[in-house]
């Protein structure tokens, strides 16, 4: 028993010791997966019905670029989303789901709650996807599989 009681030291501390990335499984440098079912739990859900009224307020907010904070289907043909400019500032917009024109774009008052701490904001290409280690980012993809833009989900 004594030369296991030695040894066990010098293994927790070689355990203890980094590992330098090239020496790291590949499993322990692949991104940490979305937990499950996080795209179906949010608006993200319906990206590619809501994708042209995204596009059509993105587009119409007034200091570019934009994000959008969420977005979500309306009664009679319409879609709403709620999109931040490049100054902070919140805007409400209505658009026509079909094509994304635009029919209302209104500021939101300073006191309006943002959406749901774990729903995504939606970040169009070219931008690129946020950084840093609060940020979950899944590529968005069209009908198609093209490329669009990021959802990026806080984890902080």
């Amino acid at each position: 028993m004594k030369p296991l009681l030695i040894l066990a030291p010098l293994a927790l501390a070689a355990c203890a010791q980094p590992l330098a990335p090239a020496e790291l499984p590949a499993a322990e440098l692949a991104p940490v997966p979305p937990p499950p079912g996080l795209l179906e739990a949010d608006w993200s859900r319906d990206l590619h019905d809501l994708l042209p009224v995204l596009q059509g307020c993105l587009a119409r907010t007034p200091t570019p670029p934009a994000v959008a904070l969420k977005a979500w289907p309306m009664n009679h043909g319409l879609a709403g989303a709620w999109t931040r400019g490049a100054d902070g500032r919140r805007w409400d917009c209505t658009a026509q789901l079909a094509d994304g024109r635009v029919e209302r774009l209104t500021p939101l008052a300073a006191t309006t709650q943002p959406p749901d701490a774990g729903a995504p904001i939606f970040v169009p290409d070219p931008q690129p996807a946020p950084e840093g280690a609060c940020s979950h980012n899944e590529r968005a993809r069209d009908a198609g599989g093209a490329a669009v833009g990021w959802l990026s989900y806080r984890g902080c």
